[in-house]
């Protein structure tokens, strides 16, 4: 898994910030519980363009993005966050989080900007 942790080297005890983005609410729900259990503070988005606007206030430690989105798809959302000029936020650590993870969708969420793509449905275990 890839966690805010390994992301921002802080320890693994300490409390992380994190922007869950994904357009059905039942996604970002299973996240929320997810990270909730461990302690940490979540921000939701239901599109890329609330959670460029939500990068823009606040710095995230872990930014969870689903590929494809109403208004804004992740991708898009990743490439403007990517050219934010303030450097913590443009290196924030992104992590695509998409139904289909085939070679090819995959490597264009990487080179779009994103750091890792986990599939969904989203478990426990995928997430630490």
């Amino acid at each position: 898994g890839f966690s805010g942790a390994k992301a921002r080297g802080r320890s693994a005890s300490s409390k992380h910030h994190f922007l869950v983005v994904d357009d059905m609410k039942i996604n970002r729900q299973i996240l929320r519980t997810i990270l909730h259990t461990l302690g940490n503070t979540i921000d939701e988005a239901e599109n890329g363009q609330v959670a460029v606007d939500l990068v823009e206030k606040n710095n995230y430690d872990l930014i969870f993005m689903d590929v494809r989105m109403p208004v804004m798809g992740g991708r898009e959302a990743t490439l403007k966050i990517r050219s934010h000029p303030d450097e913590e936020k443009r290196t924030v650590p992104i992590v695509a989080i998409t139904g289909d993870v085939c070679a090819e969708d995959v490597k264009r969420s990487i080179d779009a900007g994103m750091n890792e793509v986990l599939s969904k449905p989203i478990t426990k275990p995928a997430v630490r």
